[in-house]
């Protein structure tokens, strides 16, 4: 029995052969990959919410690199500190984070995308954990049915992830430190900035402690620079012709630098 829940009356999915199928016979087929699409029309934005299929390659092909290693170090130690039963992953992408944190817990991991092309891979990388096609913003969870949630650059819905953690249970929150990727900026701004730190209060839960990981990386591939900063919110808000500098560039040497924010359920 799959701990997710049908998001159309929100009563307990049960497999049935190659499909999930609830009480009242909603019913939501499984991919050759092993995902399930739990995104119903009412909740999509676009005909192909979340990122393209060629942004999610881009992601993969950078992170299985390994260039992200030390972070995904970082957030299992972290996780395998607090420890967790049933652990779930928001915004899950290609499970990259979430498949490295599931071995290590000895647990199977829950996970969300909104985008069906991460998800996909995320599925495929990972067989013992079930992934779905859904919003963050409305989780096909029980309430109070999850130990731990990570959540590495994905939206903080924090009143879905205080819905469903149990109480008690803790959120991993991944955030850029002020300085990362500083040197990319540089490239496409005349006056590049700083991440802004903020200690905002969300309501439910208290931050314990912040982590911080942070560590130097040379890209000497041209495709590598190109993935990196199609990752980026930058891909989208920087000025004409950025993409331009960034493939006229053959090596990159930059600072990533991160936060790892623990906070925990009141």
């Amino acid at each position: 029995m799959t701990e997710f829940i049908c998001p159309v009356c929100r009563q307990r999915l049960t497999r049935e052969n190659n499909s999930y199928v609830c009480p009242s016979h909603h019913t939501f087929d499984i991919a050759k990959s092993g995902y399930i699409n739990l995104l119903t029309a009412s909740k999509m934005n676009s005909k192909t919410p979340g990122d393209s299929k060629e942004m999610v390659a881009a992601r993969r092909d950078f992170l299985d690199r390994g260039y992200y290693a030390p972070l995904r170090e970082a957030l299992k130690e972290e996780a395998c500190s607090l420890g967790a039963e049933v652990y779930f992953d928001a915004g899950c992408g290609t499970g990259y984070y979430s498949s490295f944190v599931a071995k290590a817990l000895g647990c199977r991991c829950l996970g969300v995308d909104i985008s069906k092309f991460a998800t996909d891979i995320a599925a495929k990388r990972d067989k013992d954990s079930l992934f779905a096609v859904a919003s963050v913003y409305d989780l096909p969870l029980e309430d109070e049915s999850v130990d731990l949630i990570t959540n590495v650059f994905s939206p903080m819905a924090d009143i879905e992830y205080k819905r469903v953690l149990k109480s008690g249970g803790h959120l991993l929150y991944v955030v850029p430190g002020p300085r990362h990727l500083y040197s990319l900026k540089e490239i496409l701004y005349s006056e590049p900035y700083e991440n802004e730190v903020s200690y905002p209060k969300y309501d439910g839960f208290e931050e314990i402690k912040r982590v911080e990981c942070s560590f130097g990386m040379r890209l000497t591939s041209a495709d590598d620079i190109e993935h990196l900063f199609s990752m980026t919110p930058y891909f989208w808000r920087t000025p004409a012709g950025a993409l331009e500098k960034i493939r006229s560039l053959d090596s990159l040497d930059t600072d990533a630098e991160f936060y790892i924010i623990v906070l925990r359920k009141i």
